[in-house]
């Protein structure tokens, strides 16, 4: 019975070494790590709901912004569904950006609930040379463009909101003073 054993694991072992073992191996493990990155992509981009409560908007004075963008668009062309796109940036002048996280949150006037979009930071060098102090913001834009979704009701106007993380500081949201109402295109 012992040697039946050795012969097993012997056998196994040499299994092990082969290229069948091995390209089996490979696939299970891609398959481990495609799934392991859908559920960080998927996670990352969705529209989450954040509590009123924990929303500390700040005194806006430090904080310069642009927004160049602030549109819903409707494509008219497919029938995909339209989109609500925002684009610009933010930066607190003087101090540089060395790693920052920005998401545009929308604050529903009626219901007062705030609904965090999924947002790209963008390489903006023309901001550092634009103010040209001796800070770094070439990380200082951002970008959405998401479809409309179920919760976001067209007859509602939606403040907008920076939620700003500047090297790993404390989270701030900063008030753009305008809406999606008061500037986009409907």
């Amino acid at each position: 019975m012992r040697n039946d054993n050795t012969g097993k694991e012997k056998r196994v072992i040499d299994f092990m070494h082969t290229r069948k073992f091995m390209l089996l191996f490979s696939v299970i493990m891609c398959l481990i790590f495609l799934l392991g990155w859908v559920v960080l992509v998927k996670n990352e981009n969705r529209i989450i709901e954040i509590p009123s409560e924990t929303v500390a908007i700040v005194d806006d004075s430090a904080y310069i912004y642009n927004l160049e963008t602030v549109q819903w668009k409707q494509d008219e062309i497919s029938i995909s569904k339209d989109y609500v796109i925002i684009s610009g940036w933010l930066i607190k002048q003087g101090e540089s950006v060395d790693k920052a996280a920005i998401r545009i949150v929308l604050r529903d006037t009626e219901s007062g609930r705030y609904y965090v979009l999924p947002t790209d930071v963008i390489v903006r060098n023309d901001v550092t040379t634009y103010f040209a102090d001796g800070n770094n913001y070439d990380y200082s834009g951002f970008s959405v463009k998401i479809p409309y979704w179920s919760e976001l009701d067209t007859d509602t106007d939606y403040e907008l909101f920076a939620q700003y993380d500047l090297n790993n500081n404390v989270r701030v949201y900063v008030p753009f003073h305008t809406s999606l109402k008061m500037d986009a295109e409907g």
